[in-house]
């Protein structure tokens, strides 16, 4: 019998406390297994064959497998059990750039390419183009709720189209040309007022506004034009919504100003704003394999799992970490971090088409709306459906190998010039969250069942 079995070649043992109890976890299927070292060493020697229920157990789930099986056969077995499909790209995240105009120098913007001083503004007739196009992407969506992105640059320095967009959007769905979509505005909160709140309100519009915590944190990096500090209006546009009885989601972005403080700042905002739901942005666009990038990875892995804790207290969504626990919890793989990965259309002021944002009008996409394209049919967007882990043989012997997603191909393409090129950055923080999860998960099995593993 032992010279027919193998051990899972995704297989991984982590040691979980000093009583010696051990996870033994299927990184591709992400199965889990509690024992204590007595059984760790008879399923490493595959000395479990005579305890049938056990056996029987491991080699269900994949623990260990017939000897003649390649990890390409069980990466093509996840492939089809799944259905998963990476040939063609199915889009249903819209973002809309309306201008690259902005009226803040943030340090760390990755989009600081497109954001400059001679700001491209959407006009009136290229976003009805823009939306036209869009509706017969959208109108293909079942199952879920389509989002579509309002950014910039500053999007409310495009009041006029913004309007435009948010009331055409309301009335197709209304008409039932589209199915019902959640508008999203992405803003600085520098040029909210009564007016324009009202209105989004009246339109459901989702407000997410950027704060990185208290002002000698917030001005570190997030700064107007002329220098001067971007709190004061950020903050009493926070105050502003929550007046109208709007929760804005939070976004953060983790960088070396804040990042051992998040827990802090995370409480700082519940306390002082209404809030159901955060955003923390990992780090994008940099140098990922230096020595101060791998600690800020670190670093923001031990943080967004403390934040984790206290959002879980007071029942806020926050979705960095989410988008590895749910795939975690539902042991369903999390093949793409991001929607660029295939299922994202981004669209700037002069109609140039790309996934990623920072990837608009660059030589990945010479593509633009008047070609009238179908996007989905075009190499530039097709090889992104095969960004994952999944696929990449890089990424097999990673115990965060279902969980991960891959992270920015925006780090990939800056670090590798190519997208399929490792984000090293959220590789260390992946690996993190993974073996956090799996003692987690532990201490919650022992918490509520006393028996001894095993």
């Amino acid at each position: 019998m032992i010279s027919t079995i193998k051990l899972s070649p995704f297989l991984h043992f982590i040691k979980l406390n000093s009583k010696e109890d051990y996870a033994v976890y299927n990184s591709l299927f992400i199965k889990k297994f509690f024992c204590n070292k007595r059984t760790l060493n008879k399923i490493k020697n595959l000395q479990v064959v005579k305890d049938k229920k056990l056996f029987s157990y491991l080699f269900k789930n994949r623990f260990i497998i017939n000897k003649n099986i390649k990890p390409e056969n069980e990466i093509d077995y996840l492939i089809n059990n799944r259905k998963l499909n990476f040939k063609k790209p199915f889009f249903k995240v819209f973002y809309i750039i309306v201008t690259t105009g902005c009226n803040f120098r943030c340090k760390y913007c990755y989009l600081s390419s497109l954001i400059d001083y001679k700001a491209r503004v959407m006009n009136l007739d290229k976003s009805k183009k823009i939306l036209d196009y869009f509706y017969n992407y959208i109108k293909k969506v079942k199952n879920e709720v389509p989002k579509l992105v309002l950014y910039g640059g500053e999007p409310l320095l495009n009041k006029k189209v913004i309007k435009f967009i948010i009331k055409d959007v309301r009335k197709n769905i209304k008409n039932k040309r589209i199915p019902f979509t959640n508008i999203i505005l992405i803003t600085n909160g520098s040029l909210l007022n009564d007016n324009i709140i009202k209105f989004l309100k009246k339109n459901k519009v989702l407000i997410a506004v950027s704060l990185d915590g208290p002002k000698n944190i917030n001005d570190k990096n997030r700064l107007y034009v002329n220098g001067k500090s971007t709190y004061n209006d950020t903050v009493s546009a926070i105050s502003l919504l929550n007046k109208n009885n709007i929760k804005p989601t939070l976004s953060c972005t983790i960088n070396q100003s804040n990042v051992k403080k998040l827990k802090d700042i995370v409480s700082w905002m519940i306390k002082n704003f209404e809030i159901d739901s955060l955003g923390l942005n990992l780090f994008s666009g940099g140098d990922c394999s230096n020595k101060i990038i791998k600690r800020l990875s670190n670093d923001s892995a031990k943080e967004i799992i403390s934040v984790f804790k206290l959002c879980r207290k007071y029942g806020i969504y926050e979705d960095t970490i989410l988008r590895q626990m749910k795939a975690f919890v539902e042991e369903n793989p999390n093949i793409y971090y991001c929607a660029a990965t295939g299922r994202e259309i981004s669209v700037d002021p002069d109609g140039n088409l790309a996934t990623c944002p920072a990837f608009l009008n660059t030589k990945l996409f010479p593509i633009n709306i008047d070609q009238n394209l179908k996007v989905e049919d075009r190499i530039e967007f097709k090889r992104w459906v095969k960004r994952s882990p999944i696929l990449n043989k890089k990424c097999y012997k990673c115990i965060a190998l279902g969980v991960c997603g891959g992270g920015c191909a925006f780090n990939s393409y800056k670090n590798c010039n190519n997208i399929y090129g490792l984000d090293t950055f959220f590789c260390n923080y992946a690996k993190n969250i993974t073996s956090w999860m799996l003692k987690d998960l532990y201490n919650i099995t022992k918490r509520y069942n006393n028996e001894k593993f095993i």
